[in-house]
């Protein structure tokens, strides 16, 4: 599912929140 979004062109900042996201969900 990440594969083809980066090949599709998944942005750096897209990459960045998601990231974040997840440190977030995990921090709690």
């Amino acid at each position: 599912m990440y594969v083809k979004k980066i090949q599709n062109g998944f942005t750096l900042i897209e990459l960045l929140v998601t990231m974040a996201i997840i440190v977030t969900l995990t921090s709690f």
